[in-house]
């Protein structure tokens, strides 16, 4: 079994024509269960330009994951259930999300690279010098 561990950047879609959301998470993977952390940018009028937080939990069964993302309370408050298939060798994630009967959209998630990591720090680095 592929262990899940690591950061993640995603994006998922609401219904209808809205844009995408990305996000970024942070996996712990014990064993074939998850908790998590998960940032983004808040895009709704009353979170716009907000950094949002969430805890996710969830588990892995097979190539099938599950979790659900639960915001911090401070801008939002409500759970997200999220549910998809490991794909390309583990290194992402494919499914849809829902909130409530009829709110729901797909989402995708890909293992961020080693390489594409350190060269995120570097340039943190120099950008804070």
């Amino acid at each position: 079994m592929t262990n899940l561990t690591g950061l993640w950047r995603g994006a998922y879609s609401y219904p209808k024509q809205l844009s995408a959301t990305q996000f970024d998470a942070e996996l712990r993977d014990h064993q074939g269960l998850l908790a998590g952390i998960i940032t983004e940018m808040g895009d709704s009028p009353r979170a716009l330009g907000i950094q949002l937080y969430s805890t996710l939990a969830g588990d892995i069964q097979g190539t099938r994951v599950r979790f659900t993302k639960v915001y911090d309370g401070v801008v939002r408050s409500h759970a997200v259930a999220y549910e998809g298939d490991l794909i390309e060798d583990g290194q992402a994630i494919e499914g849809f999300w829902s909130t409530r009967p009829g709110w729901s959209g797909p989402f995708r998630m890909e293992r961020r690279k080693q390489k594409a990591l350190k060269a995120e720090e570097r340039a943190e680095e120099v950008h804070v010098r």
